[in-house]
């Protein structure tokens, strides 16, 4: 077998295995229609169950103008509705990977008072000390640093 050929079955078998871990991990590319429909929910979830099921149905769109919306979103409730924080903790520990979804979108795209509020509430009015409150805490400053550097 050739040198060429090496590389071309090197390279077939990695996007095999690529695509076969994405399949098992769910995900799964995001049609047009998908797409649209993420775009008109991303930026009016308001609670953390509408949230969920986002994840759940429309994960696979997360980019671009659908992750702005949706870290508007996330980032509101977590400034705006801290008396929910209990229910965001329960799904979490359900699905470690909505967690990690909904860190990601405490972003710097989000302005920096948002920001400030959320790591306030999150260092004062957590009710247990939770690595969850520690992990948003963290992504909120992080976030801040980001839109001052």
């Amino acid at each position: 077998m050739g040198e060429s050929m090496r590389f071309f079955c090197l390279i077939l078998m990695l996007t095999l295995c690529l695509l076969i871990a994405s399949k098992a991990a769910g995900q799964t590319a995001c049609s047009k229609e998908q797409h649209n429909q993420a775009s008109n929910e991303a930026d009016r979830l308001d609670s953390w169950g509408s949230m969920h099921r986002f994840y759940i149905h429309y994960r696979q769109c997360d980019d671009g103008g659908i992750g702005e919306g949706v870290s508007e979103s996330v980032t509101k409730l977590l400034a705006n509705r801290w008396g929910d924080f209990a229910k965001l903790a329960a799904m979490s520990a359900a699905e470690p990977g909505f967690e990690k979804f909904v860190l990601r979108h405490v972003d710097a795209t989000v302005p920096v008072e948002t920001l400030r509020r959320i790591s306030k509430n999150a260092r004062e009015r957590c009710q247990e000390k939770s690595e969850l409150c520690k992990k948003v805490a963290d992504a909120a400053s992080l976030a801040i640093k980001e839109i001052r550097n």
